[in-house]
């Protein structure tokens, strides 16, 4: 169970049962550059309302923000997006900057 009775025009209704998201079914090879378990040490599934952000080895990260899953309701999708995700889905590991920019180096907008 995931959700609760909530109030609606002074009645509860009834509490919703949501399916949790089966990240093998997604990844099913795993993630390049990431950890076995893509989703920050999640095995299997991912709750409902519950985020992933992948999960990426030494030397490798992911802060983009578009590129965090949330599952709702059995389906993964980015929270900016309306489509689910599926293998073919961009979520990577990046491989992380070698050290500090050059003096002078200006960032592109």
């Amino acid at each position: 169970k995931s959700g609760d009775l909530f109030c609606q025009r002074g009645e509860f209704g009834p509490a919703q049962c949501y399916r949790p998201c089966d990240i093998r079914e997604i990844w099913q090879e795993g993630l390049e550059n990431a950890m076995a378990q893509p989703c920050g040490g999640v095995v299997d599934f991912v709750r409902h309302g519950a985020t992933c952000r992948p999960a990426c080895l030494a030397g490798y990260s992911n802060d983009a923000p578009e590129e965090v899953l949330t599952c709702f309701d059995g389906t993964l999708a980015p929270s900016n997006a309306s489509k689910a995700v599926d293998a073919n889905t961009t979520v990577l590991c990046y491989q992380d900057c070698p050290g500090p920019p050059a003096p002078g180096l200006v960032p592109f907008p």
